[in-house]
Formats: C-alpha cells, structure tokens, sequence
C-alpha cells in the first residue's frame, strides 16, 4: 500500500485540486449572479423552453450549481457535482 502512495504522481494529484478549485470557483459565481436576477434568467433561458414553473426551475438550477460546485471543490461526489 505504502509503495501505491509514493509511486502515485503528486504534480497530476496538485494540478486536479487546482483545476477543482478553479473551476468550482466559477462555477459558484455563475450561481450567484443567476441568484442576483432570477426573472431575468427566467425570461431568458427557462420561459423560451416551456418548462412549468420557471422561476422555480430557476432557483433549482442556482442552487444546484451553487451546491454542486462545493461538491466539486471539496472533491466529494464530483461526478454528481460536475
């Protein structure tokens, strides 16, 4: 087991946490502006869809990214997070 850990590449491991960071980092602003305008992110993505409740759906998808980009930074479930 021991032997495993060594020979496991830290600059590979080093550069997935950076990308992780970077990328949830984004992913958490892109979030808060969809939060800081929701009928406007209504208008312009839900409603021409035809989804019921779109400002509801709105909420889901913020929220989601929001939560989903912590997931992805801590590095727990990131194939759900992502």
């Amino acid at each position: 087991m021991l032997s495993t850990i060594l020979t496991k590449s830290f600059s590979k491991d080093t550069a997935l946490l950076i990308l992780r960071v970077i990328t949830g980092t984004v992913l958490i602003h892109h979030g808060f502006e969809k939060l800081a305008n929701i009928e406007n992110f209504a208008d312009a993505f839900v409603r021409p869809l035809h989804l019921p409740f779109p400002i509801f759906l709105s909420y889901v998808a913020a929220f989601s990214e929001i939560g989903g980009s912590w997931l992805l930074i801590l590095g727990l479930a990131t194939r759900f997070g992502a």
